[in-house]
């Protein structure tokens, strides 16, 4: 049974810019392997999306296969979402220095099946309250904490719905400065995302004479399928670290139940305590080794004067 989270009394929350920070160095070093699962299961579902934009924005038999097409597409954003969530699952397990943990069919089915609930409540809400601007901060951090706490442990979908509130109502000025700094962020990066897609067919024209649709003319690169394929890349290249942020946060909020921030520097002093105390036998060993080899010649030397 989970109790309430309690109130950070006594200890300070965690800037934004220093959470982020953090996150941003955790990517650095954490094993490739990571971000590959991370765009396995996000990939598909991107590009399936922009297809599905454009095809049905410009086909006209679109209303035939409009029904299988979205079918897939959900199949497809399931698929995203169940790969966040083993994502951010070895984000939590490499910050308690934990092996990951295994995945069993039952785990996954669970994990799925909490995913898939969670997050199609999202697309409901969400958008209008990003309209609105009426509470989203808490519940943009709601669903990620979801996403975050929703690996298919021995939880009902209440209960992680409750965790996940509890979280995101427990630092709302760290979360509503986060949202505003990573919404800069990716408004910087979107741009930069927009001009280098714009000259890529002009610089491959000019560096390999390759005549594209999009260098006959400027305004073919003002559509709604060149915004949604700068918004997808856009969420591809962003995203992954505001899971690592809202990992983070997770982690440093359940520590003030269960005291794992503690734990994990616990197990780092242990650590670099035994090899301290490696270091420190080798260099007796070393010390005690070089007079008693010293000796022997000494003492062979001192027998032969005397013979």
């Amino acid at each position: 049974m989970v109790g309430p989270m309690p109130r950070s009394k006594g200890r300070p929350e965690k800037g934004a810019f220093e959470l982020i920070e953090e996150a941003v160095h955790f990517l650095r070093l954490a094993p490739a392997g990571y971000l590959a699962g991370y765009y396995l299961g996000s990939l598909p579902f991107v590009l399936g999306l922009l297809y599905f934009w454009a095809d049905m924005s410009r086909s006209a038999f679109a209303d035939r296969y409009c029904a299988a097409a979205s079918l897939g597409l959900a199949v497809a954003f399931i698929w995203m979402k169940s790969w966040q969530a083993v994502f951010v699952r070895q984000v939590k397990a490499r910050l308690l220095r934990q092996p990951p943990p295994r995945w069993t069919l039952r785990r996954l089915a669970r994990m799925g099946a909490a995913q898939t609930a969670t997050h199609a409540i999202g697309l409901l809400l969400l958008p209008p309250a990003l309209a609105s601007a009426f509470g989203f901060g808490w519940l943009y951090a709601f669903f990620q904490n979801a996403t975050v706490m929703g690996d298919g442990e021995d939880e009902g979908l209440k209960a992680l719905w409750r965790r996940s509130w509890q979280q995101a109502r427990l630092w709302p000025g760290q979360n509503h400065v986060l949202l505003a700094v990573l919404f800069l962020f990716g408004g910087a990066v979107f741009l930069n995302l927009a001009v280098a897609v714009f000259w890529a067919p002009h610089l491959l024209r000019s560096l390999l004479g390759v005549e594209t649709m999009f260098t006959r003319g400027v305004w073919f690169m003002f559509n709604t399928t060149f915004l949604a394929a700068t918004l997808g890349l856009t969420y591809l290249c962003l995203d992954p670290l505001i899971k690592t942020v809202y990992a983070l946060g997770c982690f440093y909020g359940s520590s003030l139940r269960n005291g794992e921030d503690l734990k994990v520097e616990l197990s780092r002093f242990r650590t670099s305590g035994r090899r301290l105390a490696a270091g420190l036998i080798i260099v007796l060993a070393m010390a005690a080794a070089g007079p008693a080899g010293a000796e022997g010649p000494a003492e062979s030397d001192r027998a032969a004067t005397f013979s």
